[in-house]
This record gives structure tokens, C-alpha cells and sequence, in this order.
């Protein structure tokens, strides 16, 4: 901080330049210093037990619900062919329907059971 920036606050003090508040200042300002603590406890406990009581509401909402995670799912459906697929995997490294295979083996593996192929349009009719 630069000296321009700071404020100066003038407290008359004692000799050492201390703020003297003397036995009864000193223990009324712990005793404020105490009030803030507490009310700013208080708030903090009735936060926390308001969002226990919303969690424990949607505990109780969700608590006969079941859901099932293959049931309602969609089928992915690959842009590839079986055939393109084990044709992309015999090509070079270099060459763009291996990567596009690749991937489609890997959303194979993690979308098990649930994988169709794309089908050319003489395979549709």
C-alpha cells in the first residue's frame, strides 16, 4: 500500500500510543466483540438447520422413487456400418474411417446392449 493511500485515525491513547479504554471499556468491548460472535453463530445455526429440514423434505419426496437407468434410455446409434467398422479397423493409422472405427468400437464397450448400427438405405426398405 502507498503511503498517500493510508488513512490516519487519531485515538486519543496512553503513553505508549495504545487506545486506553481502562477495566470497564476493555470488558465492554469484549462483551460487544461477544454479542457479534454469537448472533453471527445464531445465523449460521438457523441456516443450517433450515437446509436440514429442505434435505430431509426431498428425503422424504424422493425416498419411494426408483429410478432405473436402462429402462428409459435411447439406443445410440453409430454412423458406421458393421461392415465400414471392420474395415475402418484393418486400415493404416493415417486414414480418417480407422479413428472414426476406433471410436465407434469405444461407444460399443460403453453403451453395451444398447448399440444399433447405422443401416444403408437398400438395408431400410
Amino acid at each position: 500500500m502507498r503511503e498517500k493511500d493510508k488513512e490516519v485515525v487519531v485515538v486519543p491513547g496512553n503513553k505508549e500510543g495504545g487506545v486506553d479504554f481502562g477495566k470497564e471499556g476493555l470488558a465492554e468491548a469484549k462483551r460487544e466483540r461477544s454479542l457479534e460472535v454469537e448472533s453471527v453463530i445464531e445465523k449460521l445455526e438457523r441456516q443450517t438447520k433450515v437446509d436440514n429440514q429442505n434435505q430431509d423434505q426431498n428425503d422424504d419426496i424422493n425416498a419411494g422413487t426408483v429410478v432405473s437407468a436402462s429402462d428409459d434410455q435411447p439406443a445410440v446409434t453409430l454412423p458406421l456400418t458393421q461392415n465400414d467398422m471392420t474395415q475402418g479397423q484393418k486400415m493404416s493409422v493415417w486414414e480418417s474411417l480407422r479413428w472414426l472405427a476406433e471410436w465407434a468400437v469405444r461407444q460399443v464397450k460403453k453403451f453395451h446392449g444398447r448399440v444399433e448400427y447405422h443401416q444403408e438405405e437398400d438395408e431400410r426398405s
